[in-house]
């Protein structure tokens, strides 16, 4: 269960990472679309509020990951012991 949890939290950080990233590229590059809706069908989310959510759903992944993983913010190397440096 534990790994299906660190699993579906390494999902969903990289995913709105990537969103909040998408937002603050278009805030920097073209600041007027903020206001607009992130979907035309829908009146509500619009990006500025997309980034905000994207950004604390981000934060809150990582700090869950930290606490779940044995080495603390590390969570995105490869597990597993480390390797030896001595030669055989």
């Amino acid at each position: 269960m534990r790994d299906l949890s660190v699993a579906l939290l390494r999902t969903v950080w990289v995913y709105t990472s990537v969103a909040f990233v998408y937002v603050a590229v278009t805030a920097v590059l073209r600041p007027r679309q903020l206001g607009q809706r992130l979907w035309h069908g829908l009146s509500w989310p619009h990006k500025d509020t997309f980034g905000a959510i994207a950004f604390v759903v981000s934060f809150a992944c990582f700090i869950f990951l930290s606490l779940l993983d044995e080495r603390p913010f590390r969570f995105w190397l490869r597990s597993g012991p480390p390797e030896s440096s001595e030669a055989s």
